[in-house]
């Protein structure tokens, strides 16, 4: 750790220390005079973000689990080497497998006023029954009054390797019912809801039922609003948008808190999935502000 952090600003701590329950999973947190983060070394896992004076920006389910090998609701879940059920059946984990595993913090470091944390998994030989690709994959946070996330994957083998990923943000807002997607109109979509039907978004989103979109090579800006300061998402390498809300209690780690979150994601997936060259890195950068300024890099 270099020498100009104070043992407050970046911090060893557990889930059970900092949101309690049962069971605890390693996890670093960072405070400083523009922001406060926790992260989870299992799946490398940004699970809090609030700039100081202000909101949370993301949802952390109250029934989240903290159990090794198990996903963890809310937060950025990193979705990756695959994103979604995987082509070959259910049989392959939901999303890959990199969010159930411990990713190394590798690198602590200061860049202008913000705090860096990098992490770094190298998929393992119990990992190739999986996904017979070897890879490494690192994702830095840049966290200060705003928050920047740059993800590379690397093929490691000898012979090309698909790739699909999605930074899988969970963001906290005030009222579902009240919660808007701009940026999205007039863009063509999958519904994951009717076995992948395009459909044409002529207008904003609104949220009243489940919701579950995929927007491949949007790109751009999308805007989340609702009573809460609005987020703005921007991204570079990962122009698919995705946007999810179950809608209902149907999910037992949601429950009856459906209502407080909406997914905005970006990623790369269906029409902009990637196959990546022996020895090749797909590198990607996703940025949230509360202002709409376009990628934060």
């Amino acid at each position: 750790m270099p020498s100009d952090f104070s043992g407050k600003e970046v911090q060893s701590t557990t889930s059970g220390e900092v949101f309690g329950g049962d069971t605890a999973l390693p996890c670093t947190a960072v405070t400083t005079d523009l922001c406060r983060a926790v992260v989870s070394h299992q799946g490398a896992q940004l699970l809090s973000f609030q700039p100081q004076g202000g909101e949370e920006w993301l949802w952390l389910s109250p029934l989240a689990q903290f159990a090794s090998g198990s996903a963890i609701r809310g937060g950025i879940p990193l979705c990756l080497p695959w994103f979604g059920r995987h082509q070959s059946g259910d049989s392959l984990p939901k999303h890959g497998f990199c969010r159930l595993r411990d990713w190394d913090l590798v690198v602590v470091d200061r860049i202008d006023q913000a705090v860096c944390l990098r992490f770094e998994y190298a998929s393992t030989e119990a990992d190739l029954v999986l996904f017979p690709w070897r890879f490494r994959a690192e994702i830095q946070y840049r966290l200060s009054n705003n928050l920047v996330l740059e993800l590379s994957i690397e093929n490691l083998d000898e012979t090309p390797m698909p790739l699909s990923f999605a930074m899988h943000s969970y963001f906290a807002v005030n009222s579902l019912a009240n919660t808007r997607i701009e940026g999205i109109d007039q863009a063509e979509y999958l519904d994951n809801t009717r076995d992948l039907q395009r459909g044409h978004q002529r207008e904003a989103l609104v949220f009243g039922k489940e919701v579950d979109k995929v927007f491949p090579g949007l790109g751009g800006e999308q805007r989340l609003t609702d009573k809460l300061a609005p987020r703005y998402v921007a991204g570079r390498g990962c122009d698919t948008a995705i946007i999810w809300n179950p809608g209902n209690d149907s999910l037992a780690d949601v429950g009856s808190h459906f209502s407080e979150f909406v997914c905005l994601e970006r990623g790369i997936a269906f029409d902009d999935a990637q196959t990546l060259a022996p020895g090749h890195r797909w590198e990607a950068l996703m940025s949230v502000s509360d202002k709409g300024r376009g990628l934060v890099v």
